[in-house]
C-alpha cells in the first residue's frame, strides 16, 4: 500500500501500489500554461511539454543523492551574441541551479500499469501500458521581432550531480528547434 497525502485538503490515505496516481495539474495552470491563453504562444512566453519515455529497465546512477534527473535548455535569439536567458523550469527544480529543470525519479525507468491482480494491463492492439512518464513543462520567453533556437538535454554533468550510466541510456537525450516570433499583433 502507498500513503497519498492531499496537502490541500488536510487528509492522506492508502493506495494499492497498482493504482494511478493523480497528476498535479494545477502547477501549470499557476505558470500560465493551459489550453485557455494558447499555452503561452499568444504572449510570446510559449509553454513546452517535455515527457522522458524510458519503456526499458534503464535506471540512472549518479555521483550524488538526488531526486531528479538533470533537464536543461538553452535557447539563442537569431543574430544575438548573448543567450536567451529567459527559461523557467515548471515545476521547479529541486536542485541549485536555476538553469537546470528536472524529471522526478520516482518515476524512471517507466512501470507497467497492472491490474488489482498484479497482471500487466494492455491496450486494444495488445500493447502493454506504462504509467505516466516523467514530465516538465519548460517556459521560454521569446524577443520580439527575431527568430529563437532551442536545444534541450540530458546533461551527463550538472552542478548537483554526474550522471554514471548516461551512454546505456536508450533513445536520445538532445532535441534541438526554432521557434518562429509571430509578426501578426
Amino acid at each position: 500500500m502507498i500513503l497519498i497525502y492531499n496537502a490541500e485538503a488536510g487528509y492522506g490515505f492508502f493506495q494499492p501500489p497498482h493504482a494511478w496516481c493523480e497528476f498535479p495539474l494545477k502547477v501549470f495552470e499557476d505558470a500560465g500554461c493551459t489550453a485557455s491563453n494558447r499555452y503561452g504562444y499568444d504572449s510570446d512566453e510559449p509553454c513546452l511539454l517535455f515527457f522522458l519515455k524510458l519503456e526499458s529497465s534503464w535506471t540512472p546512477k549518479f555521483t550524488r543523492n538526488v531526486t531528479e534527473l538533470p533537464f536543461r535548455c538553452e535557447s539563442h535569439d537569431f543574430f544575438a551574441t548573448e543567450p536567451n536567458n529567459n527559461i523557467r523550469y515548471i515545476p521547479a527544480s529541486t536542485g541549485s541551479s536555476s538553469l537546470y529543470g528536472g524529471f522526478p525519479l520516482n518515476k524512471i525507468p517507466a512501470r507497467t500499469i497492472s491490474d488489482i491482480e498484479g497482471r500487466d494491463v494492455s491496450d486494444e492492439n495488445g500493447e502493454t501500458l506504462y504509467d505516466q512518464p516523467p514530465l516538465i513543462m519548460v517556459k521560454v520567453r521569446l524577443s520580439k521581432g527575431v527568430h529563437t533556437s532551442v536545444q534541450c538535454y540530458i546533461p551527463n554533468k550538472s552542478p548537483d550531480t554526474s550522471i554514471l550510466n548516461i551512454a546505456q541510456m536508450p533513445g536520445n537525450n538532445f532535441i534541438q528547434f526554432n521557434l518562429l516570433h509571430s509578426y501578426g499583433e
